[in-house]
């Protein structure tokens, strides 16, 4: 099989100055699919001209300005086709659609899911609907909610991009005109804060199975930014049961989620756990993942994606760490 392996970021999708946090996430995740891949495909990838060679694939390059061209071109040139992108402005959707307008096969979820999921506001009114414990969500105005603290986010965002924690009526305007002005024309959604364990629950979802991965927790800054600094993994039974168990739900109520899908979760300190949100693609914590697996996860993928319905991981012990660019800072023998 030949496989396009695409991550928008390192190929020059956002220009040539991407947010530094978001080309760090992107480059790590690229680099490491790609490394699982590989071992199963005949493997190439578009890159930006400041992006570094990478063994072992074939790199073609790009502009800034071609790059969408190319984009279509190398999914001409292959079978099947991993994008990695972020929802905003419609990233992802667009250009999942593109390599299903050309008939090749996606190996992540239809363009219909991805739409579902990155409407922030759309997907809680759906989870609510379905009985699914999520904080309630509203379209953020320049009134003032009722409650605090709240958490003020972009209905699409990726990446913790424009989120923020406002702790009270004073400085709700502040922030809210910071925000706007960092994403202009942008609609923000506002939703009270869940004190509690931030993680992730990552599954592989094929048509006759969904594999759920070790749930993961996520190291966030204390700013009030929640800027995603890495993760933890494996957490404690008890915690991962109460993390697994509601995102599977949550991945359950969307339909056409195939391929990697990533959950957000809080498990609460005080009343009941809630997703937060679902990344309908590669995410970040697949570099921990891969780690502490004793089974190559893109192969896992491929199966399920063909059809299988007995897929079993094995999973070491020792405890991971990595950080947001995707370094290992615990050794997991392997």
């Amino acid at each position: 099989m030949n496989l396009f392996l695409y991550e928008s970021i390192s190929a020059g999708g956002l220009g040539p100055a991407p947010p530094a946090s978001l080309g760090a996430e992107g480059w790590a995740m690229l680099t490491a699919a790609l490394a699982d891949f590989a071992a199963l495909a005949r493997i190439t990838t578009l890159l930006a001209p400041t992006c570094s060679d990478i063994p072992g694939v074939r790199c073609e390059r790009t502009s800034f300005q071609d790059e969408p061209q190319r984009f279509r071109e190398l999914i001409a040139a292959n079978d099947a086709v991993l994008v990695i992108a972020p929802e905003f402005d419609n990233i992802l959707a667009d250009r999942s659609t593109l390599v299903v307008a050309h008939g090749r096969q996606l190996l992540g979820c239809h363009p219909d899911a991805v739409r579902r999921t990155a409407d922030k506001l759309a997907l809680a009114a759906h989870w609510r609907a379905c009985g699914i414990s999520t904080p309630p969500t509203e379209l953020a105005t320049d009134a003032t909610p009722a409650t605090f603290p709240v958490v003020c986010k972009p209905r699409d965002g990726a990446g913790s991009q424009a989120t923020t924690y406002i702790g009270d009526p004073a400085t709700w305007r502040l922030h809210r005109h910071a925000n706007q002005r960092a994403w202009p024309g942008r609609d923000f959604i506002v939703q009270p804060f869940i004190s509690g364990l931030a993680c992730s629950v990552a599954f592989l979802v094929g048509p006759k199975q969904i594999v759920p991965l070790a749930p993961t927790e996520q190291i966030l800054s204390g700013d009030g930014c929640f800027a995603y600094r890495g993760g933890r993994l494996p957490l404690a039974e008890s915690l991962a049961r109460r993390a697994g168990q509601i995102a599977l739900a949550a991945v359950r109520s969307v339909p056409q989620l195939t391929g990697y899908v990533g959950v957000d979760v809080v498990l609460a300190d005080h009343g009941e756990d809630v997703a937060i949100e679902i990344n309908p693609r590669l995410t970040t914590s697949y570099i921990g993942l891969r780690a502490l697996c004793r089974d190559n996860l893109a192969a896992a993928w491929l199966e399920l994606l063909h059809g299988a319905d007995d897929i079993q991981l094995a999973w070491r012990s020792a405890p991971v760490r990595f950080d947001a660019e995707g370094m290992l800072e615990l050794f997991v023998l392997r």
